[in-house]
């Protein structure tokens, strides 16, 4: 069914892969159409029939379409500094031996946290 959508539309096909994990998961990345993966856990693949997995794979197949992926792309490249910067600022306070160090970290990765969320959000 994905290849034979993708030869209509004349798009390169999307790797396909399983993740071997008990939990229904699809998911869909890349940075490209042409570079797009679409990914499916062997839970989903077990607990669905297969007119349910070609509807999981035509919605994943909509989502490079329209260059939807691209969009998550961009907002995650925008968003993962800030949340690296938090992670930092913690890891700082919590390695810190001194006491002042440790109320200084609190709060500017509070602060950090926080404005990630709102930009992720």
């Amino acid at each position: 069914m994905t290849q034979r959508a993708c030869k209509l539309r004349y798009w390169t096909v999307p790797r396909l892969q399983i993740l071997p994990m008990p939990a229904p998961i699809m998911l869909t990345y890349g940075n490209l159409p042409c570079t797009a993966r679409i990914i499916v856990s062997q839970g989903l693949l077990e607990k669905l029939s297969d007119d349910e997995i070609a509807t999981i794979y035509a919605l994943a197949l909509g989502q490079i379409g329209p260059w939807d992926f691209l969009v998550m792309f961009l907002a995650l490249l925008v968003t993962l500094p800030g949340y690296k910067l938090y992670q930092q600022a913690s890891t700082w306070g919590n390695k810190s031996d001194k006491q002042i160090w440790r109320w200084t970290a609190t709060p500017l990765s509070s602060l950090i946290y926080g404005i990630w969320c709102l930009l992720a959000g």
